[in-house]
């Protein structure tokens, strides 16, 4: 598979993937968003119920007091009267109050007026006055709480017990009856909860969750702190099923505390494997009673789970958009990479003078004219001779030393052109053989790289025109400092090239081109410096004859140094004609990739510096030797 194609395969992949978990993310957030709002619209409804069904019982206790305030007391305040008349008219005159709010009092199976002994004094069972009854209820702890001893605690003024159970569910009201300031006796009403049982009726819930088998009920704790269903739908008495799911959930609730904390939402899977949500909420901190309603999970989040396919609809199409919209752009781009790629292995093989011709305005374009620019520079480079890069060093040979000397001398500028020799380097080869010596070559190079780039000029240029030389061109106000410093830092180097035993010595003893044993000193440089601040230069043979010149010289000086030719004129001078001719063959030369070194040929330098003498009619002319 093409390198193309395996892009556009991962991009369809990662495209997929992303997709795909962007999907389940936006699914989980959905799904969390609407059950946490159906949730509080849940416990919402569960708290509207458990208001009503608190206002309903404290209607309850307010009736309970003001049937004690409106008609008791008047009986109570007279009942120790001689005149049983008068007691026996307060009495007839309680009971007709009692019958005047008989309607409203009619939930309460009981209602008793206890004297402050718990002596019994009215009795009203189903509506109907039963006269003296004579039971003493001192004993029952609505009594104890409300008229027995204090003891420390806080004294209470209405009760109302924990739920019991006969035939149905029933909790018993006390108040406390005061007359001026005194407590005279309590009323007491056993209140049948059925007259809550309305506030259940599940048709209610129908309607706001427009469902089937959504319902509410009521828990609460008998007298041992039992749990005990208070309300729930009627007509479940009847259906058993109802009546085993209404169980499972009250067992539920009670697990995730709902008499403990009162308030919450809790969801479970019942026997008919029906997943159902349960919201509950506290009716009162007194009574101790929760309200819970019951909605099926599936219905519950039906709203969301429509949202859910929309959205995997609309991401399944812009899916397929994507994959549609990725394929298409990356067929064009690859098609037209292909054909681009074509044309530079063409480009490449024809090595010569050519474009590419790539349409449009595009990224590809852009790269395909980029490569024309590379490809023109190629050439230039070529031509200009600046592939001959040394592979010991990676600096320019000749080639690229010659067009750059023919620039600057056409430039008229003043240079100084430098020429670093490494003394007994031949030698050293022989003994410790070519990988070190290239590794002393490369040492060099870097010394001499460095430094003029720390030393010189911005536009210096070092060369390594074979062998162990190398040429550097710059300034003749950068010249001295650079070429002490490279003296400076290879002699302190150097020494590390050789054996402990060699270094001791200070060099080592080898047979020499004659054949004769002689000791050789540690390697040295002969730096030689030609510049035209004392004369003209027109041609690079003329530096080529005076590194020869200098280089004799100082070959024949122990140790490292450098020295810069400042005569006036040339010991052979070279005539303009001679030098323009010279020139057109060098350009010739150039274009047919051959050279002239300026290193020249070392033997034949040596052998005509041992005919002239080092110099002799140059000293007056010559600089301080550094």
């Amino acid at each position: 598979m093409k390198f193309g194609s395996k892009i556009f395969v991962t991009l369809i992949f990662i495209t997929i993937l992303i997709l795909f978990l962007a999907s389940l993310l936006i699914n989980n957030y959905i799904i969390n968003s609407f059950f946490n709002n159906n949730k509080q619209l849940a416990l919402s409804q569960a708290e509207i119920l458990a208001r009503q069904v608190n206002n309903l019982v404290e209607s309850k206790e307010q009736l309970i007091i003001l049937l004690g305030t409106f008609a008791l007391t008047d009986y109570i305040s007279v009942r120790d009267e001689k005149d049983k008349k008068v007691i026996e008219k307060r009495r007839k005159e309680a009971e007709l109050k009692f019958k005047l709010f008989s309607e409203q009092y009619s939930s309460f199976n009981e209602l008793r007026f206890i004297d402050e002994k718990g002596v019994v004094l009215i009795k009203i069972l189903d509506g109907k006055i039963v006269d003296k009854p004579g039971e003493n209820l001192s004993d029952r702890d609505y009594f104890k709480l409300l008229l027995g001893p204090l003891e420390g605690k806080k004294k209470k003024y209405k009760y109302i017990s924990h739920v019991f159970k006969t035939e149905q569910v029933y909790i018993n009201m006390a108040c406390l009856v005061n007359y001026k300031g005194h407590d005279i006796g309590i009323i007491v009403g056993t209140y049948n909860l059925e007259d809550i049982h309305d506030l259940f009726n599940e048709i209610k819930f129908k309607r706001m969750w427009f469902v089937e088998d959504s319902f509410a009920w009521m828990i609460g704790t008998d007298k041992e702190n039992n749990p005990l269903l208070i309300s729930y739908p009627e007509k479940y008495n009847s259906d058993h099923d109802m009546m085993a799911l209404i169980e499972e959930d009250k067992n539920v609730s009670l697990k995730d505390g709902i008499l403990k904390y009162g308030y919450g939402c809790t969801y479970y899977v019942p026997g008919n494997g029906k997943k159902r949500i349960i919201a509950f909420a506290p009716v009162s901190k007194t009574l101790g009673w929760s309200v819970a309603l019951s909605i099926p999970y599936n219905k519950f989040i039906s709203s969301g789970e429509q949202l859910q396919i929309k959205v995997t609809i609309i991401l399944f199409i812009s899916l397929l958009l994507m994959i549609i919209f990725i394929s298409i752009i990356s067929f064009h781009f690859f098609r037209k990479l292909t054909i681009l790629a074509f044309d530079i292995d063409t480009l490449i093989d024809m090595d010569q003078a050519s474009q590419l011709h790539v349409k449009g305005n595009d990224e590809l374009s852009q790269i395909g004219a980029t490569i024309n620019r590379l490809n023109q520079k190629y050439l230039d480079l070529k031509s200009h001779g600046s592939m001959d890069m040394n592979s010991i060093t990676n600096l320019p040979g000749n080639f690229t030393v010659q067009k750059k000397l023919f620039d600057i001398i056409d430039s008229g500028r003043k240079f100084a052109v430098t020429m670093v020799d490494i003394d007994n380097f031949n030698v050293y080869n022989q003994r410790y053989g070519f990988p070190k010596g290239d590794s002393i070559i490369r040492m060099t190079a870097t010394i001499v790289t460095n430094t003029v780039k720390e030393f010189g000029n911005k536009e210096d240029f070092v060369a390594h025109l074979g062998g162990d030389d190398i040429v550097f061109l710059t300034t003749p106000d950068k010249v001295d400092k650079i070429c002490e410093e490279i003296i400076s830092s290879f002699d302190k180097q150097i020494i590390l090239y050789y054996t402990e035993e060699d270094r001791q010595k200070g060099g080592f003893a080898w047979r020499d081109k004659e054949g004769t044993i002689k000791k050789f000193p540690l390697m040295s440089l002969s730096v030689a410096v030609s510049t035209n601040e004392k004369r003209q230069i027109i041609h690079p043979l003329q530096i080529s004859q005076i590194f020869s010149e200098l280089l004799v010289y100082l070959k024949k000086r122990p140790g490292s140094k450098y020295f810069k030719d400042r005569r006036i004129r040339d010991r052979k001078p070279l005539s303009s004609e001679t030098a323009s001719m010279m020139r057109q063959d060098d350009t010739e030369d150039l274009e047919s990739d051959k050279s002239v070194s300026l290193s020249g040929d070392r033997q034949e330098i040596i052998e005509e510096g041992n005919k002239t003498e080092v110099l002799p009619e140059d000293k007056k002319e010559a600089s301080d030797e550094k």
